[in-house]
């Protein structure tokens, strides 16, 4: 009986780890609705924000984000394209294109954001208004891999939209997407009051070829016993955001209500209730 409680718990672990996949909306061409059959990116598809991917179709697609690992302790996440380098840091798709940050959202606006590949003041990353100078930096520095929490969630101080990031005009991107964490430069000044702050850094950023001209880009951070934020968020429900470049060529967006396999399915109960049965008949047969 101590062995069949033994794999009841092993059978219920495993039932618990189940990924959570969020499917972008469009992967080679629309298979239903009112572009079923069309690529991602036809031009005859009106207006520009209707596209699933905004301009080289073979440049900026997502596939999918699969949540491997989200509880007390760990982040793990995929995010499947169909474009990539190794390492990230140098992942330009054209001078001014950057990849964007993994975002974690509440209602709509991010709380938390995780920067793929790090930027530096004066590296060459960042924003500005004007169209005709793309590479003037107005932030400070920020780690790939770390998590940082937005304490200022207003467009253009914590985040970023992508018109802001990149200086074009709303017929070349998709207008209004949060695409970037920011921390405005002015840590010195007084009464200065910072927008983000580094919640746990050390997290790894891999990119991998899963098959010719697909990849995989792997976030992954562990923390402190009980000491994941993204965990307890989830709870009440998280939404995932990633943008594909700092443009938002193409998003992919999705919410979890609960961790990945928190809500257990009725054969996670069946497993549990077996194993209360099982520790009821052992505990009887011991006379306890």
């Amino acid at each position: 009986m101590a062995r069949l409680l033994f794999l009841t718990v092993i059978l219920a672990s495993f039932a618990f780890a189940t990924p959570v996949t969020i499917n972008d909306a469009c992967f080679d061409t629309y298979t239903s609705g009112p572009y079923a059959g069309k690529k991602c990116n036809s031009s005859t598809i009106s207006p520009l924000s209707e596209r699933d991917v905004i301009g080289d179709f073979l440049k900026f697609d997502i596939e999918k984000m699969v949540i491997n690992e989200l509880d007390h302790n760990t982040i793990d996440i995929d995010i499947h394209t169909n474009y990539g380098t190794t390492p990230l840091d140098p992942f330009v798709v054209v001078r001014n294109l950057n990849v964007g940050d993994l975002l974690f959202e509440k209602d709509g606006v991010p709380i938390y954001g995780v920067p793929l590949h790090s930027r530096t003041k004066g590296n060459g990353f960042g924003h500005t208004t004007d169209p005709n100078n793309r590479f003037s930096v107005d932030g400070e520095s920020l780690t790939a891999g770390t998590l940082y929490e937005v304490l200022d969630p207003t467009e253009g101080k914590g985040l970023l939209h992508s018109d802001r990031v990149t200086g074009l005009g709303a017929s070349n991107i998709r207008v209004d997407e949060y695409v970037w964490l920011q921390q405005i430069d002015g840590s010195s000044s007084p009464g200065f009051q910072p927008t983000l702050a580094e919640v746990n850094s050390g997290g790894s950023i891999t990119v991998t070829s899963t098959a010719p001209a697909l990849y995989k880009i792997n976030f992954r951070m562990d923390f402190a016993p009980g000491g994941n934020p993204l965990y307890y968020e989830s709870l009440t429900g998280l939404s995932f955001n990633f943008s594909s470049a700092t443009c938002a060529n193409d998003i992919i967006k999705g919410r979890i209500d609960g961790p990945t396999g928190l809500v257990p399915e009725p054969a996670t109960y069946a497993l549990l209730g077996g194993g209360l049965i099982s520790l009821f008949f052992l505990r009887r047969r011991k006379g306890v």
